[in-house]
């Protein structure tokens, strides 16, 4: 969740530091997307918090 609020509040920052942490956020993210394989256990855990 806080990913989320961070990508938020400095997408549209001018700030060069913003910027910097919006871009160590997009990093992160597209970490996250790459490496999206996990395991049953923890697949049916998220969709269980999910609902």
């Amino acid at each position: 969740m806080w990913l989320a609020v961070v990508y938020h509040e400095t997408r549209q920052a001018r700030d060069e530091g913003l910027v910097a942490v919006h871009r160590e956020v997009l990093g992160i993210l597209r970490e996250l997307k790459d490496n999206k394989v996990a395991e049953p256990a923890e697949q049916a855990w998220f969709k269980k918090a999910a609902a």
